[in-house]
């Protein structure tokens, strides 16, 4: 191309202008521009589409409310629309958002209970265990698998409307996207959410904002800073996000304008993607260059190959109530990260371990150690704010190892009446597997299991999170 001396030649770097035609990877050459695909991919015959190695592998995890279900992933040639049930809550709750994680093999649910009420649950292994109780208002939970961190939003009535992360296990769990206060005079005046999805290699989080009738798309880090909108205009009714983490792409759809789009992580290249066969997308998942969303217009699962010219959309599998969240099950959808920041290797947080994008390289994560709601930092450790300095509702936690156990009571540290409370364990992996019960006065515990009794003589109201390792002999 011709300089703007009018006299000497630059090269152009043609993956500008054609890259978008690349499923993923796009490379400059003299002239020309070449497709990549990731590890784990091959390229197609079309020199632009990338497949899997393994057509064969991976599923769709759909919830229809009541009920999570298990399908194939979609093969065009096949269409096999045959489904399990995996796990049925009947009269536990409702879910509305569900989460997969490869590391874990276990599906997180956000699961709507009475008069707003809810709960984060978790299902390893055909066996459910509720993870965090009294959740009122949750709505979406999506999960950071390089760290095993689960984040879920509140919408109002809250007490605290926003977004929050918890460990794995959810012991340990911090508010780090505060909502907007409600208004009881102003009906629009109620935080809510349409939408949330992690981009854990980035070290960010994308969510869909909703307050005073204005709907916007945010992100941040994934520890809650940087706060900043990607989409703010042309947004009628937003609903779904969906992450491409290779291409750094985001996947929204609209309900009043019927269609999915797509903009870049800095909120640059939006595109209208899809109009044909969106009707009312609920939830959206991206993988392997097919964007899959739950459709209320048609009460269906659907599907499109985006790395086709003319994008068909499939009906994967229709029903006779509302679809709500979809999540993908496949080795390629999570990959790990080459360099763990939070491994304990490397970086020493007992409480909850966030990566981060470095503010020293680019492109790289760097570890972030976060304290619990209602504890602040004091050096490298994390201590409890006194009650008329917590948020409202938020309430301490004693945390124990017994038998190499995981054990949690709610508690008041500053009461020293001697009470009965009920003490549950779980083992390593998060679950539920004992009951004891603890009698507590002041700083001494007597626990017991029916056969044996151990005295534990520590000041709890020191260092009340400390995890404190028993054994029963």
């Amino acid at each position: 191309m011709l300089s703007a001396d009018q006299k000497t030649c630059v090269e152009v770097d043609e993956c500008i202008e054609h890259g978008h035609l690349c499923q993923q990877y796009c490379e400059d050459r003299s002239g020309r521009y070449e497709c990549k695909c990731a590890s784990g991919y091959v390229l197609d015959k079309d020199g632009h589409s990338c497949k899997l190695d393994n057509e064969q592998e991976g599923f769709l995890y759909l919830s229809l409310g009541f009920e999570v279900r298990s399908m194939p992933m979609f093969n065009a040639a096949s269409k096999n629309s045959a489904y399990d049930t995996m796990h049925k809550l009947d009269k536990h709750g409702f879910a509305r958002s569900i989460a997969y994680s490869t590391a874990d093999k276990t599906v997180f649910m956000a699961i709507d209970m009475n008069n707003n009420e809810g709960e984060i649950g978790a299902l390893k292994d055909g066996i459910f265990n509720v993870l965090r109780e009294n959740v009122t208002g949750v709505g979406y939970v999506a999960v950071d698998w390089t760290q095993g961190n689960i984040y879920f939003t509140q919408k109002y009535p809250a007490p605290r409307p926003g977004i929050s992360v918890c460990t794995r296990e959810g012991f340990f769990c911090r508010q780090i996207i505060p909502g907007q206060p409600a208004d009881l005079k102003d009906g629009s005046a109620r935080q809510s959410y349409r939408g949330l999805a992690l981009h854990p290699q980035a070290g960010r989080l994308v969510w869909i904002d909703s307050y005073r009738s204005t709907y916007k798309i945010m992100a941040a880090n994934l520890d809650g800073t940087n706060v900043h909108p990607l989409v703010e205009n042309k947004l009628p009714y937003p609903s779904g996000l969906a992450v491409d983490p290779i291409r750094n792409e985001i996947y929204f759809g609209d309900v009043e304008e019927m269609l999915i789009e797509r903009v870049d992580m800095h909120g640059a290249n939006r595109r209208t993607i899809l109009t044909m066969g969106v009707s009312h997308p609920y939830d959206l998942a991206y993988f392997n260059g097919h964007l899959y969303w739950t459709d209320w217009g048609t009460d269906s699962l659907k599907v499109a190959d985006l790395s086709e010219h003319h994008q068909t959309t499939h009906i994967i599998h229709s029903f006779t109530r509302f679809p709500y969240g979809v999540a993908i099950n496949h080795t390629m959808h999570q990959p790990t990260l080459t360099s763990n920041p939070c491994s304990p290797d490397v970086f020493d947080c007992s409480w909850i371990c966030v990566a981060v994008p470095s503010t020293t390289v680019k492109q790289q994560l760097e570890a972030r150690c976060l304290c619990p709601d209602g504890y602040t930092t004091n050096g490298n450790d994390c201590v409890p704010l006194p009650s008329n300095k917590r948020p409202k509702g938020v309430s301490l936690a004693l945390h124990f190892i017994v038998n190499n156990q995981w054990c949690q009571i709610s508690a008041d540290l500053r009461r020293h009446v001697l009470h009965e409370e009920l003490l549950q364990c779980r083992n390593q992996s998060g679950f539920w597997v004992h009951e004891w019960r603890i009698l507590r006065g002041g700083s001494e515990c007597v626990w017991q299991n029916g056969k044996d009794c151990v005295q534990l003589r520590a000041a709890l109201h020191r260092r009340p999170l400390r995890a404190l390792r028993l054994q029963f002999g």
